[in-house]
Protein backbone atom coordinates (compact mmCIF):
# COMPACT_ATOMS: atom_id res chain seq x y z
CA UNK A 1 0.00 0.00 0.00
CA UNK A 2 1.34 3.08 -1.16
CA UNK A 3 2.17 5.95 1.60
CA UNK A 4 -0.61 8.33 0.14
CA UNK A 5 -3.24 5.72 0.02
CA UNK A 6 -2.50 4.92 3.82
CA UNK A 7 -2.77 9.09 4.81
CA UNK A 8 -5.72 9.27 3.06
CA UNK A 9 -7.21 6.31 5.14
CA UNK A 10 -5.74 8.38 8.00
CA UNK A 11 -7.37 11.74 7.29
CA UNK A 12 -10.49 10.20 6.39
CA UNK A 13 -11.16 8.45 10.08
CA UNK A 14 -9.95 11.41 11.93
CA UNK A 15 -12.13 13.26 10.38
CA UNK A 16 -14.92 11.07 11.39
CA UNK A 17 -14.03 11.30 15.03
CA UNK A 18 -13.45 14.72 15.04
CA UNK A 19 -17.31 15.43 13.51
CA UNK A 20 -18.06 13.12 16.33
CA UNK A 21 -16.07 15.23 18.96
CA UNK A 22 -17.61 18.05 17.47
CA UNK A 23 -21.22 16.86 18.13
CA UNK A 24 -20.69 16.88 21.75
CA UNK A 25 -17.95 19.65 22.09
CA UNK A 26 -20.42 22.07 24.57
CA UNK A 27 -20.61 19.19 27.38
CA UNK A 28 -17.20 18.60 27.17
CA UNK A 29 -14.33 20.33 29.91
CA UNK A 30 -11.20 21.68 27.50
CA UNK A 31 -9.47 19.25 28.97
CA UNK A 32 -11.17 15.86 28.31
CA UNK A 33 -11.97 17.67 24.75
CA UNK A 34 -8.16 18.21 23.93
CA UNK A 35 -7.84 14.72 26.10
CA UNK A 36 -10.36 13.25 23.18
CA UNK A 37 -8.78 15.17 20.51
CA UNK A 38 -5.03 13.62 20.80
CA UNK A 39 -6.15 9.72 20.98
CA UNK A 40 -8.38 10.17 17.95
CA UNK A 41 -6.43 12.64 15.82
CA UNK A 42 -3.51 14.18 16.63
CA UNK A 43 -1.83 11.21 18.24
CA UNK A 44 -2.20 9.11 14.63
CA UNK A 45 -1.27 12.59 12.33
CA UNK A 46 2.79 12.93 13.29
CA UNK A 47 2.20 15.49 10.77
CA UNK A 48 5.93 17.26 11.93
CA UNK A 49 7.72 13.85 10.95
CA UNK A 50 5.55 13.81 7.77
CA UNK A 51 7.20 16.88 6.66
CA UNK A 52 10.44 15.51 7.40
CA UNK A 53 10.31 12.09 5.22
CA UNK A 54 8.87 13.51 1.75
CA UNK A 55 5.64 13.67 1.51
CA UNK A 56 4.17 15.33 -1.27
CA UNK A 57 2.56 18.97 -1.08
CA UNK A 58 -0.98 17.54 -1.12
CA UNK A 59 -0.73 14.97 1.67
CA UNK A 60 0.74 17.56 3.96
CA UNK A 61 -2.12 19.71 3.11
CA UNK A 62 -4.31 16.96 3.91
CA UNK A 63 -2.86 16.58 7.23
CA UNK A 64 -2.43 20.28 8.07
CA UNK A 65 -6.82 20.95 7.57
CA UNK A 66 -7.00 18.38 10.08
CA UNK A 67 -4.60 19.83 12.53
CA UNK A 68 -7.09 23.06 11.53
CA UNK A 69 -9.99 21.85 11.98
CA UNK A 70 -8.90 19.83 15.06
CA UNK A 71 -7.89 23.18 16.62
CA UNK A 72 -10.85 24.74 15.59
CA UNK A 73 -13.12 22.24 17.15
CA UNK A 74 -11.00 22.95 20.32
CA UNK A 75 -11.20 26.50 20.42
CA UNK A 76 -14.65 27.44 19.09
CA UNK A 77 -12.97 29.94 16.37
CA UNK A 78 -14.64 30.27 13.13
CA UNK A 79 -12.37 28.74 9.94
CA UNK A 80 -9.93 31.73 9.55
CA UNK A 81 -9.18 32.94 13.08
CA UNK A 82 -6.19 32.33 14.35
CA UNK A 83 -5.45 28.99 16.29
CA UNK A 84 -2.21 29.18 17.63
CA UNK A 85 -3.07 28.91 21.01
CA UNK A 86 -3.48 24.92 20.02
CA UNK A 87 -1.39 24.55 17.51
CA UNK A 88 1.63 24.99 20.30
CA UNK A 89 0.31 21.21 21.47
CA UNK A 90 -0.39 19.75 18.27
CA UNK A 91 2.65 18.14 15.76
CA UNK A 92 3.53 21.57 14.25
CA UNK A 93 6.08 22.62 12.56
CA UNK A 94 5.47 26.97 11.78
CA UNK A 95 7.56 28.92 9.57
CA UNK A 96 9.81 31.52 11.44
CA UNK A 97 10.59 34.88 12.49
CA UNK A 98 9.13 37.37 14.32
CA UNK A 99 11.71 39.18 16.20
CA UNK A 100 11.76 38.17 20.27
CA UNK A 101 13.87 39.77 23.30
CA UNK A 102 15.47 42.33 20.64
CA UNK A 103 15.17 45.66 20.08
CA UNK A 104 14.68 48.11 17.57
CA UNK A 105 16.84 48.46 14.60
CA UNK A 106 19.03 51.85 14.25
CA UNK A 107 17.32 53.73 11.56
CA UNK A 108 21.33 53.92 9.92
CA UNK A 109 21.28 50.21 9.87
CA UNK A 110 19.79 47.04 8.01
CA UNK A 111 19.03 49.32 4.88
CA UNK A 112 19.15 46.31 2.48
CA UNK A 113 15.94 44.95 4.75
CA UNK A 114 12.96 44.15 2.15
CA UNK A 115 9.36 43.75 3.28
CA UNK A 116 7.43 41.41 1.18
CA UNK A 117 3.80 41.74 0.39
CA UNK A 118 1.01 40.33 -0.89
CA UNK A 119 -1.32 42.74 -3.26
CA UNK A 120 -3.42 43.95 -0.71
CA UNK A 121 0.17 45.80 0.54
CA UNK A 122 0.03 43.45 3.79
CA UNK A 123 3.51 42.64 4.81
CA UNK A 124 3.82 38.39 4.43
CA UNK A 125 7.51 37.71 4.61
CA UNK A 126 11.25 39.29 5.12
CA UNK A 127 13.95 39.59 2.33
CA UNK A 128 16.94 41.44 1.59
CA UNK A 129 18.40 42.61 -1.08
CA UNK A 130 21.80 41.81 -2.66
CA UNK A 131 21.93 43.34 -6.20
CA UNK A 132 19.60 46.06 -7.64
CA UNK A 133 17.34 43.18 -9.21
CA UNK A 134 17.15 40.59 -6.71
CA UNK A 135 15.44 40.16 -3.30
CA UNK A 136 16.43 36.85 -1.53
CA UNK A 137 13.48 35.58 0.40
CA UNK A 138 12.01 31.91 1.93
CA UNK A 139 10.92 29.41 -0.87
CA UNK A 140 7.86 29.22 1.56
CA UNK A 141 6.61 32.27 1.41
CA UNK A 142 5.54 31.86 -2.07
CA UNK A 143 2.55 30.38 -0.35
CA UNK A 144 1.33 34.11 0.67
CA UNK A 145 1.19 35.11 -3.06
CA UNK A 146 3.68 37.98 -3.25
CA UNK A 147 3.35 40.74 -5.32
CA UNK A 148 5.71 43.29 -4.16
CA UNK A 149 8.99 44.34 -2.43
CA UNK A 150 9.07 47.66 -0.02
CA UNK A 151 12.43 48.93 1.02
CA UNK A 152 13.78 51.71 2.46
CA UNK A 153 11.99 52.11 5.54
CA UNK A 154 12.50 50.51 8.88
CA UNK A 155 8.57 51.43 9.92
CA UNK A 156 5.84 50.21 7.21
CA UNK A 157 3.69 52.97 8.18
CA UNK A 158 5.79 54.82 6.80
CA UNK A 159 5.07 55.88 3.01
CA UNK A 160 8.82 57.02 2.26
CA UNK A 161 9.92 53.99 0.66
CA UNK A 162 10.24 52.43 -2.37
CA UNK A 163 7.87 49.61 -3.43
CA UNK A 164 8.47 47.21 -6.38
CA UNK A 165 7.05 44.55 -8.58
CA UNK A 166 7.85 41.30 -8.35
CA UNK A 167 8.75 40.22 -11.75
CA UNK A 168 9.91 36.63 -11.13
CA UNK A 169 10.26 33.96 -8.42
CA UNK A 170 12.42 31.59 -8.46
CA UNK A 171 12.26 28.93 -6.49
CA UNK A 172 15.04 26.41 -5.76
CA UNK A 173 14.19 23.57 -8.28
CA UNK A 174 14.08 20.76 -5.12
CA UNK A 175 12.11 22.16 -2.97
CA UNK A 176 9.10 20.51 -2.04
CA UNK A 177 8.27 21.69 1.63
CA UNK A 178 9.48 22.99 4.36
CA UNK A 179 10.99 20.66 6.65
CA UNK A 180 12.85 19.38 3.70
CA UNK A 181 14.88 21.97 3.12
CA UNK A 182 15.81 23.64 0.02
CA UNK A 183 13.59 26.71 1.69
CA UNK A 184 15.26 29.56 -0.34
CA UNK A 185 13.35 31.79 -3.69
CA UNK A 186 15.32 34.63 -5.16
CA UNK A 187 12.89 37.25 -6.29
CA UNK A 188 13.28 39.52 -9.42
CA UNK A 189 11.97 42.93 -9.38
CA UNK A 190 10.44 44.54 -12.24
CA UNK A 191 12.93 46.46 -14.54
CA UNK A 192 9.60 49.04 -14.89
CA UNK A 193 10.31 50.53 -11.65
CA UNK A 194 13.97 49.41 -10.92
CA UNK A 195 15.51 49.69 -7.30
CA UNK A 196 16.90 53.30 -6.78
CA UNK A 197 20.19 52.66 -3.89
CA UNK A 198 20.87 55.16 -2.11
CA UNK A 199 21.74 56.27 1.77
CA UNK A 200 18.28 54.25 3.18
CA UNK A 201 18.61 51.32 0.23
CA UNK A 202 21.67 49.24 0.10
CA UNK A 203 22.64 46.13 -0.84
CA UNK A 204 23.87 43.23 1.62
CA UNK A 205 27.19 41.07 0.33
CA UNK A 206 26.52 37.66 0.67
CA UNK A 207 28.77 34.77 1.80
CA UNK A 208 31.56 32.58 -0.74
CA UNK A 209 30.44 29.37 -1.62
CA UNK A 210 32.65 28.03 1.54
CA UNK A 211 32.31 29.30 5.28
CA UNK A 212 32.85 28.26 8.26
CA UNK A 213 30.91 29.89 11.24
CA UNK A 214 32.04 29.15 14.76
CA UNK A 215 30.05 27.62 17.55
CA UNK A 216 28.54 30.73 19.81
CA UNK A 217 29.58 33.22 16.96
CA UNK A 218 27.64 35.55 17.50
CA UNK A 219 25.42 36.63 14.67
CA UNK A 220 22.25 38.58 13.86
CA UNK A 221 18.15 38.24 12.39
CA UNK A 222 16.12 40.87 12.24
CA UNK A 223 12.69 41.11 11.21
CA UNK A 224 8.95 42.43 11.59
CA UNK A 225 6.13 40.79 13.91
CA UNK A 226 5.52 39.71 17.10
CA UNK A 227 7.74 40.35 20.14
CA UNK A 228 6.44 37.31 22.32
CA UNK A 229 4.33 34.51 21.96
CA UNK A 230 1.03 34.56 20.76
CA UNK A 231 2.18 38.90 21.21
CA UNK A 232 0.81 41.43 18.12
CA UNK A 233 3.42 42.13 15.37
CA UNK A 234 4.87 45.68 15.30
CA UNK A 235 5.10 47.73 12.19
CA UNK A 236 9.27 48.84 13.04
CA UNK A 237 12.38 46.82 12.04
CA UNK A 238 13.63 44.91 15.22
CA UNK A 239 16.69 43.00 15.71
CA UNK A 240 18.40 40.95 17.71
CA UNK A 241 21.81 38.69 18.70
CA UNK A 242 21.91 34.78 18.60
CA UNK A 243 24.25 32.13 18.84
CA UNK A 244 25.28 30.07 16.13
CA UNK A 245 24.77 26.36 17.52
CA UNK A 246 26.80 23.15 16.66
CA UNK A 247 25.67 21.11 13.71
CA UNK A 248 25.81 17.95 15.73
CA UNK A 249 23.80 19.27 19.28
CA UNK A 250 21.52 21.02 16.14
CA UNK A 251 20.73 17.56 14.72
CA UNK A 252 20.42 15.86 18.24
CA UNK A 253 17.73 17.83 18.55
CA UNK A 254 16.25 18.07 15.62
CA UNK A 255 16.15 14.16 13.92
CA UNK A 256 15.80 14.58 10.36
CA UNK A 257 16.96 17.90 10.21
CA UNK A 258 17.78 18.72 6.12
CA UNK A 259 20.69 19.19 4.86
CA UNK A 260 22.64 22.69 4.06
CA UNK A 261 21.24 24.39 7.20
CA UNK A 262 22.35 26.96 9.94
CA UNK A 263 21.31 26.59 13.62
CA UNK A 264 21.44 29.79 15.69
CA UNK A 265 19.09 30.99 18.49
CA UNK A 266 16.24 29.40 20.24
CA UNK A 267 17.92 26.18 21.90
CA UNK A 268 18.27 27.01 25.94
CA UNK A 269 17.64 30.85 25.38
CA UNK A 270 14.96 33.52 24.83
CA UNK A 271 16.63 34.92 21.78
CA UNK A 272 15.54 34.10 18.31
CA UNK A 273 12.85 34.40 15.78
CA UNK A 274 8.83 33.44 16.16
CA UNK A 275 5.96 33.32 13.24
CA UNK A 276 5.02 35.47 10.66
CA UNK A 277 8.11 37.17 9.05
CA UNK A 278 9.74 34.22 7.12
CA UNK A 279 13.21 34.73 4.85
CA UNK A 280 14.54 37.39 6.38
CA UNK A 281 18.85 37.28 7.01
CA UNK A 282 21.17 35.89 9.59
CA UNK A 283 23.69 38.52 9.54
CA UNK A 284 27.44 37.39 10.68
CA UNK A 285 30.29 39.61 10.48
CA UNK A 286 28.61 41.73 7.87
CA UNK A 287 27.55 38.72 5.45
CA UNK A 288 24.02 37.48 4.76
CA UNK A 289 25.04 33.83 5.75
CA UNK A 290 21.23 32.46 5.88
CA UNK A 291 17.57 32.92 5.58
CA UNK A 292 15.07 32.44 8.06
CA UNK A 293 13.29 29.27 7.45
CA UNK A 294 11.29 27.40 10.62
CA UNK A 295 11.09 27.18 14.76
CA UNK A 296 9.60 24.78 17.22
CA UNK A 297 6.03 24.49 17.16
CA UNK A 298 5.13 28.16 18.03
CA UNK A 299 7.12 28.69 21.26
CA UNK A 300 9.11 31.82 21.33
CA UNK A 301 10.38 31.28 24.82
CA UNK A 302 13.20 28.33 22.79
CA UNK A 303 13.68 26.18 25.80
CA UNK A 304 14.42 23.17 24.08
CA UNK A 305 15.07 23.62 19.62
CA UNK A 306 17.19 25.80 18.01
CA UNK A 307 16.01 28.23 15.04
CA UNK A 308 16.72 26.68 11.24
CA UNK A 309 18.06 29.12 8.69
CA UNK A 310 18.98 27.92 5.23
CA UNK A 311 22.74 27.89 4.54
CA UNK A 312 23.16 30.55 1.87
CA UNK A 313 26.67 29.58 0.74
CA UNK A 314 25.19 26.29 0.07
CA UNK A 315 23.45 27.69 -2.99
CA UNK A 316 25.81 30.41 -3.97
CA UNK A 317 25.98 28.59 -7.44
CA UNK A 318 22.62 28.42 -7.94
CA UNK A 319 22.11 32.01 -7.00
CA UNK A 320 25.36 33.30 -9.79
CA UNK A 321 23.25 31.56 -12.37
CA UNK A 322 20.88 33.30 -11.82
CA UNK A 323 21.60 36.62 -11.31
CA UNK A 324 24.30 36.05 -14.59
CA UNK A 325 21.78 35.12 -16.44
CA UNK A 326 19.77 37.95 -16.10
CA UNK A 327 22.61 40.25 -16.82
CA UNK A 328 23.32 38.38 -20.21
CA UNK A 329 19.36 38.63 -21.03
CA UNK A 330 19.88 42.48 -20.69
Amino acid sequence: MSFNTHIKQICKTAFFHLRSISKIRNILSQSDAEKLVHAFITSRLDYCNSLLSGCPKTSLKSLQLIQNAAARVLTGTRKREHISPVLASLHWLPHGSDIINGEKAPENSSHYMASVQNKKGQHVCGGFLITEDFVVSAAHCDEYNPTDVVLGNHNLKNDNHQKIKIKNKNIRENYQNIGQGNDIMLLEVSTCSCVQLNERVQTIQLPPAEIHLEENQVCQVAGWGKTKTRGKSVDELRVVDVSVINQRVCEEQWPGLPANVICAGGYKTTKGFCQGDSGGPLLCDGLAVGVVSFNYKENCSYPNKPNIYTDISKYRQWIDGIVKSRKYEE
